[in-house]
């Protein structure tokens, strides 16, 4: 059994066979079979991907990373790491399906502090079942003044998931909502129907409306603040194509595609994934050999009727790795959590694909990915730019045995007096420690005026 929320990764079971006179799988699961068992892969989730490299069994990988050979699971997100690939184990965890619901903490909200600078934060998280809540909170002392459990279209969509965790929702500022579009996959496919959700985190409400104009699973998802819109990427074979999505009608606009190429050789072969839209470009930073977890660099993608993509060499800052986090720098370029080379710690740093240039901005303190028990490094961390402020959430590693005092922390970088602060969320969302609560987004409101 696992402890907390981190996507299932999971590893097959010899007990039973999917061709039985009584299938171990329920219908909305994909029974998934090696020669050493079994396991059941949640359908809206994840999808089956076979022994590969040293992960010697079949693993549930979620649909939108791709089966691969390193790193503590072997599935890779080829746009935001929720692994790291520098890490290598074999997941061998057993499948608990979870019904959401029941709350760890009860909903709770009081007036912030009049000096509060807020920020939201989404989180699957719970002891023995799990639940999408939004947190609101300080961004300079971490002191959460509201939790809402999330309702509506969108907790019928995690009911879906079984308390799996999900990637990173889109944040729309101005609305300061968070956005995300998924393919229904408990309708009938091959084209699943596509569907658009909005999460508002100061009420817990949702909607959701059908989109139109699109169809394919979001590979990448992604909120041009720029441009207002909300860009989906999705593929075929043989193209990567783009998508504006209206956030209020659903309907999806063209903004073109790109020729894939036939295999990994080829650097667009991964464009429809998107770490970070910004004024008609859609950037990917990553590995152009995802599976492989080789040949680093930059990707960017102009959108438009004549969409092309280029791809560079990263900028790296001295001793650190590939960003974790991407997004545009109020001076120019890039500004990012990056992890120091060696020890995984985050710190923010500042970069140039186009100049080559990088700079390490601000030193955290104890900042770090979730660490998923006996598996290693594993989930998401969030960052949002306002202004001339940077600022992210992560995990502040604690002594306790089993994770249990790991922290969700949110720091604020001040990008020109390089001034940090850094606080531990209060209270936590949950009470077993970071790694049994799950981001699922991070934002500040565009009428938040922070100051650090």
């Amino acid at each position: 059994m696992r402890i907390g929320t981190t996507l299932a990764v999971i590893s097959a079971a010899s007990q039973g066979t999917c061709d039985s006179p009584n299938p171990p799988c329920s219908g909305d699961e994909t029974c998934c079979e090696d020669t050493a068992g079994w396991e059941c892969c949640v359908n809206q989730a994840t999808y089956c991907v076979a022994p590969r490299g040293g992960f010697a069994t079949s693993t549930c990988c979620p649909h939108w990373t791709v089966g691969c050979t390193v790193g503590s699971v072997g599935c890779c997100d080829p746009a935001t790491p929720w692994q790291l690939v520098g890490q290598s184990a074999n997941a061998t965890e057993g499948k608990k399906k979870h019904m959401l619901g029941a709350k760890e903490f009860a909903d709770f909200e009081h007036a912030p502090a009049a000096d509060a600078q807020v920020a939201h934060a989404l989180f699957v998280a719970g002891t023995f079942t799990q639940a999408l809540t939004a947190l609101t909170f300080d961004m300079n002392t971490g002191v959460v003044s509201a939790r809402k459990t999330i309702t509506g279209p969108v907790k019928e969509y995690m009911d879906k998931l079984y308390g799996e965790s999900t990637r990173l929702f889109a944040w729309e500022p101005v609305s300061a909502k968070f956005v995300f579009v998924d393919s229904d996959r408990t309708a009938k496919g091959p084209d699943f129907p596509l569907k658009l959700y909005t999460i508002d985190p100061t009420t817990g409400d949702s909607t959701s409306v059908d989109v139109s104009g699109a169809k394919g699973f979001p590979s990448g998802l992604a909120y041009d603040e720029a441009a207002k819109s909300l860009v989906i990427g999705v593929q075929t074979s043989s193209t990567a194509q783009f998508f504006a999505v209206d956030l209020k009608t659903g309907a999806a606009k063209s903004m073109g595609s790109v020729a894939r190429g036939g295999d990994e050789s080829s650097k667009s072969f991964y464009a429809a994934y998107i770490s970070h839209a910004h004024n008609g470009q859609a950037i990917r930073v990553g590995h152009a050999a995802v599976t492989a977890g080789q040949d680093p660099g930059v990707s960017a993608t102009s959108l438009g009727e004549s969409a092309s993509t280029k791809w560079a060499d990263p900028a790296l800052a001295a001793n650190h790795g590939l960003p974790v986090t991407v997004h545009t720098h109020p001076a120019g370029g890039f500004v990012s959590l990056a992890p120091l080379s060696g020890a995984g710690k985050l710190d923010v740093v500042s970069w140039d694909a186009s100049t080559g240039k990088a700079d390490i901005v601000a030193a955290l303190n104890n900042s770090n990915v979730p660490q998923a028990y006996q598996t290693g490094p594993l989930g998401y961390v969030g960052a949002h730019v306002q202004g001339s402020t940077f600022s992210s959430l992560s995990v502040s590693l604690g002594t306790a045995p089993y994770g249990l005092g790991d922290k969700w922390a949110v720091a604020t970088v001040d990008l020109s007096t390089k001034k940090v602060i850094q606080s531990p969320l209060n209270p936590q969302p949950s009470a077993l420690g970071a790694n049994a609560a799950s981001l699922s987004g991070f934002g500040i409101p565009a009428a938040t005026e922070v100051v650090v």
